[in-house]
């Protein structure tokens, strides 16, 4: 069983990578080496604290699982939020901006009159 909890695992590890990448090059949010490594970082953190909580109650330790597992994912939760703010995934488009960005018309020509510049 334990071979096919890493199994699993590994899958879900590789979509969640897939699909970050694909939303990454459809927002631009330009993604050098460094990101990808706190990526894979908080990515192991995730999975060693779903990997406890299973060892645990594989176990028989279902207080450990609880307690060690409620510590692990709150740090998980904490670091993953600090990441997504370091690495710049928070940054929105405004819809008003969007909006902005349309042509405008074309201002109606000026007499030159001091009273039209004011």
């Amino acid at each position: 069983m334990s071979g096919l909890f890493w199994f699993v695992e590994g899958i879900l590890f590789c979509v969640a990578l897939l699909g970050l990448r694909a939303w990454t090059q459809d927002r631009g949010v330009p993604m050098p080496l460094w990101k990808w490594i706190l990526v894979v970082g908080w990515l192991g953190l995730l999975g060693f604290s779903l990997a406890f909580i299973g060892t645990s109650l594989g176990e028989g330790e279902t207080v450990a699982a609880v307690k060690g597992g409620a510590l692990f994912i709150l740090i998980t939760v904490i670091v993953g939020v600090g990441f997504w703010r370091i690495l710049g995934f928070s940054n929105r488009v405004d819809e008003r901006d969007e909006r902005d960005e349309r042509p405008r018309p074309a201002a109606a020509e000026s007499t030159g009159s001091v009273d039209e510049e004011i």
